[in-house]
């Protein structure tokens, strides 16, 4: 009876620990971080009616959500098991950005939705986001005090870092055989994009991405130098000054067959050259002039709460070190 009772113990505890290890390998979706926030269609109005025009232009589903970040960039997520589509805006990227220019960024961002990227589907966007996760989990906090560490933690934290290589490597592995598709994915984007607000102004919203260097400098003279002036003022006034050469080296570099705006995106000269050779214009307006101004006096609102996030981060980086 002992025995048996024992034994009973033993699978309900190997039962519980089998639970426990498939809880953690379910498979994941990705979700908003903790800091992103989804605003309100009532507190930015005419950003909203901008979007719902331009998805109705280019005939795409009207997106879910919009957030806006502290990112030199934008980019469409979905987010959830009911695979909510996402716009998140830089205010850092679009607050350099002319009206039309950041009417093109949105449509390419668009043209993601309406290709169907691969690596935006459900089946292979949740695979990745899987094996990120695994990764996160399994991989031990980096340390470089071994002192600290007890005699049995050195060899568990480089078992757990080994057994981390196996989601890290299927990760490579799977993003490898989805770099063509990716790519390819860049290169539609853009044409649906230039079809639905012109080519001229996605050309010069790609080699804008080229001030990321003179907006971050500002942000380290402001966070150093402990400044309250306004970050974005700053930013323009600094573009503005900036010589016609050094403007001029900045759109040759964003030519660059090298240059690219991530490992994701074909090199930008190529992405101009396709833009140059296809000549796409809209047919018709897709969002109206009134409608890009209100909303960028929406995004200017948030200059604010942003550039503080800007700063706090810089700053906390800046004290790690």
């Amino acid at each position: 009876m002992l025995i048996f009772q024992n034994d009973h113990f033993m699978f309900i505890g190997a039962g519980l620990i089998l639970l426990g290890i498939a809880w953690l390998a379910r498979p994941r979706v990705p979700k908003l971080d903790k800091d992103e926030h989804l605003i309100s269609r009532q507190e930015f109005p005419f950003l909203f009616e901008a979007v719902d025009q331009l998805a109705d232009a280019m005939q795409v589903k009207r997106i879910d959500g919009i957030i806006i970040d502290d990112e030199f960039n934008a980019s469409v997520a979905q987010i959830g098991w009911r695979r909510r589509k996402i716009i998140k805006i830089g205010l850092p990227l679009f607050s350099i950005l002319e009206q039309e220019e950041q009417l093109a960024i949105l449509a390419h961002e668009f043209g993601h939705i309406s290709n169907g990227d691969l690596t935006r589907s459900f089946y292979i966007g949740t695979a990745l986001y899987t094996l990120q996760t695994w990764y996160e989990l399994l991989y031990p906090v980096p340390t470089d005090e071994y002192d600290s560490m007890g005699f049995f933690e050195i060899p568990v934290y480089y078992i757990m870092a080994f057994l981390s290589l196996i989601p890290y490597s299927l990760f490579l592995l799977l993003v490898h055989l989805l770099f063509d598709d990716s790519q390819k994915g860049e290169y539609l984007a853009d044409e649906r994009a230039a079809k639905a607000a012109g080519y001229k102004s996605l050309i010069s919203s790609m080699e804008k991405f080229q001030y990321a260097d003179t907006f971050y400098l500002k942000v380290r003279e402001i966070a150093v130098r402990k400044n309250t002036i306004n970050l974005f003022h700053a930013v323009h006034e600094q573009i503005k000054v900036m010589p016609d050469r050094e403007k001029e080296r900045l759109s040759r570099l964003a030519q660059l067959e090298t240059s690219k705006l991530d490992s994701t995106h074909p090199p930008t000269a190529y992405r101009i050259k396709l833009l140059e050779n296809l000549k796409a214009s809209p047919s018709s307006i897709a969002v109206g002039k009134g409608t890009l101004a209100m909303m960028q006096k929406e995004l200017e609102t948030q200059q604010t709460r942003i550039q503080e996030e800007v700063i706090e981060n810089y700053r906390y980086v800046l004290n790690m070190y």
